[in-house]
C-alpha cells in the first residue's frame, strides 16, 4: 500500500524555473522606486516566499509600502515577467506518471492565484490537476498556510498523513506542517538541502524523476 494519495505541488522553484521573470520584475520595482540595485543572489531569496514577506525582509520596504512596491513589480511582471520561465526538465513526465498511478494532484502556490492560473495554462499542464490554488488576500489566504488550508477544505482531505507537499523553500515545509502534512524538498529548485531539512522536510529528491521513483516504489 502506498503512503500518499494527495500530492500538493508548489510552482516557483518546483514546477517552473521562474527566476528570470521574477528577478527582472524586482529590478524594475527597485529602479521605479529609486532604490539601489541589489545583487542577484539577494534577489533570489525572494523566489518562493509570499511577495509581502520578500518586499519587507529582502528588499527592506516597510510593510505599509507593500501595495506601492507590488504595483511597481507588476508593471513588468504582468505583461512580461509571468512568462519568463520554463518548466523544469522532467516535470511533464512526473505529472503524467503520478496521474496515471492514481494520485490526486493539486497546485499549492504563494503566488497570486490569477498568475498561477496563467502560468499553469501557458504550459499546458492544467489538466493534470484536480485543483489549482494560489494566494488571494481578500479571500483570506495570503500565504502558504492559507493556500494549504483552502485545498484541504475544498477537496475534503481529512487524513493529512495521506498528503504530501512538494516544494523547494522553507515556507512550503512550514506551511504544510501546520496541517500535519509532510514535505518532500525539491532540490532541483531554489532552496538548499540544509534549508529544507532544517525546516522539517520528511525527505528530499534531487530531480522530478527521483521523486516519481520514490512515490511509485
Amino acid at each position: 500500500m502506498r503512503k500518499y494519495d494527495h500530492i500538493l505541488l508548489d510552482v516557483d522553484g518546483t514546477l517552473t524555473d521562474s527566476a528570470p521573470g521574477i528577478i527582472n520584475s524586482l529590478n524594475h520595482a527597485l529602479e521605479k522606486l529609486n532604490m539601489p540595485a541589489m545583487p542577484e543572489a539577494e534577489l533570489m531569496k525572494c523566489i518562493g516566499p509570499p511577495l509581502s514577506w520578500s518586499f519587507h525582509n529582502v528588499l527592506g520596504f516597510p510593510e505599509e509600502r507593500y501595495q506601492e512596491v507590488f504595483d511597481a513589480y507588476l508593471e513588468y511582471y504582468d505583461p512580461r515577467g509571468v512568462f519568463e520561465s520554463r518548466l523544469y526538465p522532467g516535470i511533464p513526465e512526473l505529472l503524467e506518471r503520478l496521474k496515471k498511478a492514481g494520485y490526486r494532484l493539486y497546485v499549492a502556490s504563494s503566488k497570486k492565484e490569477e498568475y498561477v492560473l496563467r502560468v499553469i495554462e501557458h504550459f499546458g499542464i492544467a489538466g493534470y490537476f484536480d485543483f489549482i490554488c494560489g494566494s488571494d488576500i481578500p479571500a483570506g489566504r495570503p500565504d502558504k498556510p492559507g493556500v494549504v488550508r483552502h485545498i484541504m477544505e475544498t477537496m475534503d482531505i481529512r487524513c493529512p498523513d495521506r498528503a504530501l507537499m512538494v516544494g523547494d523553500r522553507f515556507h512550503d515545509v512550514v506551511g504544510a506542517a501546520k496541517f500535519g502534512i509532510g514535505t518532500c524538498g525539491a532540490l532541483w529548485g531554489y532552496g538548499t538541502r540544509e534549508e529544507l531539512e532544517s525546516s522539517g522536510a520528511v525527505f528530499t529528491a534531487k530531480t522530478p524523476e527521483e521523486l516519481a521513483e520514490i512515490l511509485n516504489s
